[in-house]
């Protein structure tokens, strides 16, 4: 079986550039390579690097700069009469469709996002099944979302709360069509160091992700800054920057506040961090920080920080109570001593602490890539073609095992 992965206008197929979606695609497609089968990324570039272990072709992104001024006019007005979703989304589909003429036709079509981009593929001749899967509340200017819905024969949802808020939005188009299908834990790459569940001097509380409010490591540094005050040994760290490559950019009055309560008072301020060093990062950690205000998918960070043995204090809305599972302190972030309450317990308590971590190792285990790959070759019918000769990874134990 063949299946194209097909990133939208605003995600690159990178390690270094690329977020969850980019993940998703190269962890799948990996699977499906090492399952006896055939998978490409067709992915907007900027020049980025890619994952260099599963094919892939990129074409040059749309962006504004890249455009004349009378080609951004007519984008606009594109955009505007056809009720698109993307900037430039001409553009954007002109040069994929190009992209994916280079390519033998495939079984499927697996598009996140852009929910226009099935219907898109089909009018360009570009058949097969196709499949989409929804990260985040997606949204579409299109006037008949019938029509868009139509296209696919299968969506999936990254959480059940994206299933329930689609489903809303859209009942009844995709009352039957659509299933939840959840990130993964990375066990190859992230894992726990030796000793995790130990007493530590000083416990080390972490935030990675997009800084925004929105994300809440404001919470975190504030919580920790009082139990400082009150001489609990404590310290924070944050990890991000407000999109890739925006380091060099003036801080915004939250930036300054943040990066001020959390310097001050012993903690670190890293910006953007590569890929490649994110997961020893995280395991020299205790605490990993998802307090999100918003209504969180389902975050990355939390099955990496669960997989690397951090106990994780989290918001208990959108899809995160459902990544956690048994694992991890939910609570209400619009209630500041109620994170204060939960830190200060977890900072006190060092049985509690490890009780915790060993809690999101097991959580982890059975969260893992290769569980969600199983249940994508079983909605998509992709069969298993591995010979007892060659069985695929096994990331969880970082050996060669044969799925089942």
């Amino acid at each position: 079986m063949r299946v194209h992965f097909v990133l939208p206008p605003i995600e690159r197929f990178s390690p270094v550039a690329g977020g969850a979606i980019s993940t998703f695609a190269w962890q799948m497609a990996r699977r499906l390579i090492d399952a006896g089968h055939e998978a490409v990324v067709i992915s907007p570039t900027e020049g980025e690097p890619v994952y260099e272990d599963v094919p892939s072709v990129t074409f040059a992104s749309a962006e504004r700069d890249g455009l004349g001024v009378i080609r951004r006019a007519m984008s606009k007005a594109d955009r505007v009469w056809r009720g698109r979703d993307w900037m430039y989304y001409d553009v954007y589909i002109n040069r994929l469709v190009k992209a994916c003429r280079s390519l033998p036709q495939p079984d499927w079509w697996f598009g996140f996002n852009d929910l226009q981009i099935g219907m898109m593929l089909k009018e360009r001749g570009l058949g097969g099944r196709m499949a989409i899967r929804l990260s985040n509340e997606c949204r579409t200017q299109y006037p008949d979302p019938s029509a868009v819905f139509a296209a696919y024969n299968q969506v999936f949802a990254v959480s059940g709360y994206i299933k329930s808020w689609t489903c809303e939005q859209y009942h009844p188009v995709t009352s039957s069509l659509i299933d939840v299908l959840p990130n993964g834990a990375d066990l190859e790459h992230f894992f726990p160091r030796q000793g995790f569940d130990s007493t530590v001097d000083e416990v080390k509380v972490l935030f990675v992700g997009r800084i925004d409010p929105n994300k809440g490591p404001d919470l975190a540094a504030d919580a920790v800054v009082r139990l400082r005050q009150q001489g609990l040994r404590v310290s924070m760290t944050v990890a991000g920057a407000r999109w890739f490559g925006q380091d060099h950019e003036a801080a915004t009055p939250y930036e300054s506040r943040l990066n001020q309560a959390v310097t001050d008072h012993g903690g670190r301020i890293m910006g953007h961090v590569p890929r490649a060093e994110v997961p020893a990062l995280i395991r020299e950690h205790d605490i990993a920080s998802v307090l999100s205000r918003s209504q969180e998918p389902m975050s990355q960070f939390t099955f990496e920080a669960m997989a690397s043995g951090c106990a994780v204090l989290a918001s208990n809305r959108g899809g995160t109570p459902e990544a956690l599972g048994d694992a991890g302190v939910q609570i209400d972030p619009d209630d500041f001593e109620e994170v204060i309450e939960a830190l200060a317990r977890l900072v006190r308590d060092p049985e509690w602490l490890a009780e915790q971590k060993r809690l999101s190792v097991a959580r982890a285990s059975t969260m893992s890539w290769n569980h969600t790959f199983r249940q994508l070759s079983d909605r998509l019918s992709i069969p298993n073609t591995n010979s007892p000769n060659k069985p695929m990874r096994d990331p969880k134990t970082r050996t060669l095992q044969r799925i089942d």
